[in-house]
């Protein structure tokens, strides 16, 4: 989409073009929002990258197709200087898993059952590879699967300033079970200690990658998909990666909404309400922060007739 204001030449203009669908045009004019995303559904490109130049400063991009239901990402195109370092990258990575991977439609095959798409690794990587393409090309080259001295690399981040901060990325999935092959239907269960030693050796491989390519930073990004989100994976790592000066982070993948809410809004422990001690002299202690109205002692009973 070209243009949001009647004030841009190309306002109304719509183009969408995709790696494997070629391209596709309206040269009728779409007039709002609702238009735009019929025209991308009766495309069939409801799935496929989206870009839409906002105005002549902002680009919006839905890196999983406007279908995902997740949010874009604003691309601004003024010549504001950023800084580049790995802070930046790191505040990416957070934006990357708010954004894009806290959803429930691309990543999982199975929600509630908490099986994911085959193969999860290749597929986060590549939405992970092109929301810093879609953020950074104008700045730096972003490669996958860079073959070097100590193995594959899965991300290799190199800007193009001398100024700006370069990394390697590695990523690992860890989740409850294997996706069920073709022909099959249980999923093969995967303990919490196989998890935590497949998340752990991420570490080793980002530092040799670091150190291999003299880069200055190693970004170790564990997705978790298990359920639970319990601490034991993120301990681990952070443990061994602080011995070798590796950034490593853990993102927790919610399965539903209702997951999501009690992770981000938990609701409070309900007030328990104890009726008040009462003293000697039959007056109430009052609990903090209540009021508790003063009571006049009765008189004692008498026996008499």
């Amino acid at each position: 989409m070209l243009g949001s204001r009647v004030a841009d030449a190309l306002s109304g203009t719509f183009g969408v073009g995709a790696l494997n669908a070629g391209a596709f045009t309206k040269p009728q004019q779409v007039l709002d929002v609702n238009d735009v995303e019929q025209t991308i559904v009766q495309a069939g490109l409801g799935d496929c990258l989206t870009i839409a130049l906002m105005s002549t400063t902002e680009l919006w991009i839905w890196m999983q197709g406007m279908d995902a239901g997740t949010q874009p990402f604003q691309k601004l195109l003024d010549d504001a200087p950023v800084a580049l370092n790995l802070n930046t990258l790191d505040d990416k990575l957070s934006e990357f898993y708010e954004k894009v991977a806290r959803q429930t439609v691309t990543w999982w095959k199975d929600a509630k059952e908490r099986v994911t798409v085959s193969p999860p690794e290749a597929i986060v990587q590549h939405d992970l590879w092109l929301y810093l393409l879609g953020a950074y090309a104008d700045r730096a080259k972003v490669k996958q699967e860079v073959k070097i001295g100590n193995g594959r690399a899965d991300l290799i981040f190199t800007p193009d300033h001398n100024s700006d901060s370069s990394a390697v990325f590695e990523l690992k999935v860890t989740r409850d079970c294997h996706t069920p092959q073709p022909g099959t239907t249980t999923p093969t269960k995967i303990g919490l200690n196989d998890n935590v030693k497949w998340a752990v050796s991420g570490v080793q491989q980002t530092h040799a990658y670091r150190d291999q390519e003299k880069l200055d930073g190693a970004f170790l990004c564990v997705y978790d998909f298990c359920a639970g989100n319990r601490p034991e994976i993120e301990k681990a790592v952070q443990n061994a990666a602080i011995q070798l000066n590796v950034i490593g982070r853990r993102y927790w993948i919610t399965a539903s909404n209702e997951e999501h809410r009690k992770d981000r809004f938990p609701l409070l422990a309900p007030a328990t309400s104890a009726p008040p001690a009462v003293n000697g002299d039959g007056t109430a202690t009052a609990l903090p922060g209540s009021i508790v109205q003063p009571t006049t002692p009765s008189a004692p009973s008498s026996n008499k007739p």
